[in-house]
């Protein structure tokens, strides 16, 4: 899923178009993002899974830590972002 992002070159597209809310995370913005799509990725059936890949090396290394953070810290997050405006599109 990594390689995937960095073929869409998401982190640029995200950097452009992202607004996040006041609160900044220790990881940051685009990592915490990245994190809750790869809990998406995993699917909510099986999210149990996280505990695992919480210390898998490969993903460790892409968000530059020894072990992720705990499943409820992404979800911490995204209740964060009800605090901000949406973003209205003219019709």
């Amino acid at each position: 899923m990594i390689k995937f992002l960095d073929l869409l070159k998401f982190e640029e597209v995200f950097d452009e178009v992202y607004r996040g809310p006041t609160r900044e995370p220790k990881l940051g913005h685009y990592r915490m993002v990245v994190g809750i799509l790869m809990l998406l990725f995993i699917g909510f059936n099986r999210l149990w899974h996280f505990v695992y890949i919480r210390l898998d090396a490969m993903v460790c290394g892409f968000f530059e830590l020894v072990c992720l953070p705990a499943a409820s810290t992404f979800w911490r997050y995204v209740d964060s972002l009800g605090s901000i405006r949406p973003i209205r599109f003219s019709e």
